[in-house]
């Protein structure tokens, strides 16, 4: 069988083939397929002393399990607080030593960035799971978190509680298209803003708990993956298109249609 060389192989059939690579070999979670009434809450950045405990309570209250995406080097400054996360039931993931962009970093740097949280986080967590800083990946960081033998999750819902938003906005929009099966992305702090204040982010979370906690259950990723049948998708962002994203939804007020 003559075997084409690549560059005589159409350009529509390359696509295709790097789309099929993409979303299977390396494909990214951004939800799941059930039929159960469960989703998934998560938070990244943290751990933080004064906020992550705050949203522990709220979580406490309704009985809801999240997912925190946390951040090695703080894990290593404030172990009392993830030690508080995991006596509560929820689940730790590794969300990068130091949050670095992993596109603008080296292959090399990107594995230390994650094997760095992973020895951090490893009392308390036996799960490889990891989501990106910013959302950013590429081929070569996909491709490395491959070898390494992690799933990565990212999100299908955002309440973009890390841009200047409302409580009341957050809150309706999560309310208004949370389905069974989706992945909500949160901050419980924001790594390069540690000083901005949470409140809006911990009382939009605060409504959609006190609306939603009898329509679904809140599981962990763990629990989520397990639950039903994990979407993959070919996910390359090499910049933070989940800021555009939220700008289209505008700033405040009504929410627009995208």
């Amino acid at each position: 069988m003559k075997i084409l060389p690549i560059s005589n192989i159409p350009i529509k059939l390359k696509q295709k083939v790097i789309g099929y690579i993409g979303k299977t070999v390396l494909g990214t979670v951004t939800h799941v397929v059930t039929d159960k009434p469960i989703i998934s809450l998560t938070f990244d950045d943290g751990p933080d002393p004064y906020w992550t405990p705050q949203y522990l309570q709220v979580l406490k209250k309704y009985n809801a399990l999240a997912t925190f995406f946390v951040v090695g080097s703080y894990v290593n400054k404030y172990k009392n607080i993830v030690e508080d996360i995991y006596n509560s039931g929820h689940s730790i993931c590794n969300h990068s030593w130091n949050h670095r962009s992993f596109p603008g970093i080296s292959r090399e740097e990107c594995r230390q960035e994650v094997l760095a949280c992973e020895k951090e986080i490893a009392p308390f967590t036996s799960y490889k799971i990891f989501r990106p800083p910013f959302g950013e990946m590429n081929w070569s960081t996909r491709i490395e978190l491959k070898k390494l033998g992690y799933t990565v999750v990212t999100a299908n819902r955002h309440a973009y509680d890390w841009e200047n938003k409302e409580t009341k906005w957050m809150a309706d929009l999560l309310i208004s298209r949370t389905q069974s099966g989706d992945i909500i992305l949160m901050h419980d702090i924001l790594f390069d803003r540690r000083d901005c204040s949470r409140s809006n982010s911990l009382n939009a979370l605060k409504i959609f708990l006190e609306n939603s906690s009898k329509q679904f259950r809140f599981v962990t990723i763990p629990t989520l993956l397990q639950s039903g049948k994990p979407v993959l998708v070919n996910w390359n962002r090499e910049s933070n298109s989940m800021r555009d994203d939220a700008n289209k939804l505008g700033n405040t007020g009504t929410i627009n249609t995208v």
